[in-house]
């Protein structure tokens, strides 16, 4: 591929890239968690795009990361890695180091279990880990490599990566409890270097493995692990509470209770130790006399 038309074909897919992404994200909304059609349109144009780029470039699967060959093993390895950052995320979001206490996500606090593990386990996968991949660490990826080195690539690459993010960090931002416009832009600045790093993580993956999965699942297993550990530590154990087979085995537990409740007896119906029909017999029977008493 001549140069001029490889710089001309880079420069197209990564501006397309950003300007898809971002303008996507306005139409999202705020909310990451939402599951619409805006986002299910927004993962589509994305795999849209890489196809008729990936056609014109002429940058083939194989150039691309995708192989059956050793997929599983890419994927445990990606999962693994990605599950030890998001411990190390949540730790640090936790102790909320420089901001005086934890840092909360305000959209969690008003999530249902159900459609959050819907997000987390099927969402996030469909709309954003495998389009995301296909797109930075697939064609991009691929593409840049044409001319460029591993290393240069994987720089450039995860450029246009956090790039691709700068509407959503900032929704997700104003969503926080960081009320310190200090604090903001401080974080501002850790969300683009971090999602600069995640880019040459994914990238590393993609690379040392051949294969796209490990980056597919190490982008799916971070962001899945971040957002229901965000929210465990936010709710606390009402998440448990909550959840499906907690809540079958109370209404259990329930039950057996009031099916073990001994029943009263007719002998134990009134304080008397009267039978229950007869006092009822008897008050039936009950009627005033002419001295405004109760004849018996």
């Amino acid at each position: 591929m001549r140069a001029h038309r490889w710089q001309r074909r880079v420069a197209a897919v990564s501006a397309a890239l950003v300007v898809l992404g971002n303008l996507a994200d306005v139409a999202v909304g705020g909310d990451v968690l939402a599951v619409s059609w805006t986002a299910g349109a927004k993962a589509a144009l994305t795999l849209l795009l890489v196809v008729i780029a990936a056609r014109s470039a002429r940058v083939s699967p194989s150039e691309m990361g995708i192989r059956r060959a050793g997929a599983v093993r890419s994927a445990l390895l990606g999962t693994g890695i990605a599950l030890a950052l998001a411990a190390a995320s949540l730790l640090v979001l936790r102790l909320g180091p420089f901001v005086g206490g934890r840092v909360t996500y305000a959209p969690l606090r008003d999530e249902a279990v159900l459609p959050l593990l819907f997000h987390a386990l099927i969402a996030l996968p469909l709309q954003t880990a495998v389009p995301e991949e296909l797109a930075f660490r697939g064609l991009l990826l691929g593409l840049l490599m044409c001319n460029l080195s591993p290393r240069r690539s994987a720089v450039v690459m995860s450029a246009v990566f956090a790039a691709w993010h700068m509407v959503v960090q900032a929704q997700t931002l104003a969503q926080t409890n960081l009320d310190s416009v200090l604090l903001v832009i401080l974080a501002a600045i850790v969300a683009v270097l971090a999602l600069f790093a995640g880019g040459l993580l994914f990238a590393y993956l993609r690379l040392r493995t051949r294969n796209l999965a490990a980056a597919v699942a190490a982008h799916w297993g971070f962001n899945a692990a971040l957002i229901l550990g965000l929210c465990y530590a936010l709710l606390g154990t009402s998440v448990s509470a909550m959840m499906p087979w907690n809540a079958a085995s109370a209404a259990a537990t329930t039950m057996a209770s009031v099916i073990d409740t001994p029943r009263m007896g007719p002998e134990s119906a009134d304080p008397s130790g009267m039978p229950a029909k007869l006092r009822l017999i008897e008050i039936a029977n009950a009627r005033p006399n002419h001295a405004g008493g109760v004849r018996r």
